[in-house]
């Protein structure tokens, strides 16, 4: 499924929206990481209405860094960024 595809088709076991990046997000990737995997979208609100969201040319690192700090073990989340959707953390777990 592309990504608005799956941005249409709402939140799930697999995919969530936050409209920012808080502390309610790295809560998120806590329990998606005792899944599957899971994406989570930064940047759409919960009634898959894309918000978009401005960063900073460090803002993806300092996410990243955030979960990482925040969670032992340590999740190490896969991030990436679509100009057209918002921004979103993708949290692949094996």
């Amino acid at each position: 499924m592309n990504l608005p595809d799956l941005i249409k088709t709402g939140e799930s076991d697999t995919v969530e929206f936050k409209e920012k990046f808080d502390e309610r997000t790295i809560e998120s990737a806590v329990s998606f990481a005792n899944t599957n995997g899971a994406i989570i979208f930064i940047g759409i609100s919960d009634k898959n209405n894309i918000k978009g969201i401005k960063i900073g040319k460090k803002t993806l690192n300092q996410w990243t860094n955030q979960i990482s700090q925040s969670t032992d073990p340590r999740i190490i989340p896969e991030v990436r960024r679509q100009i057209d959707s918002g921004y979103y953390i993708q949290k692949e777990v094996e």
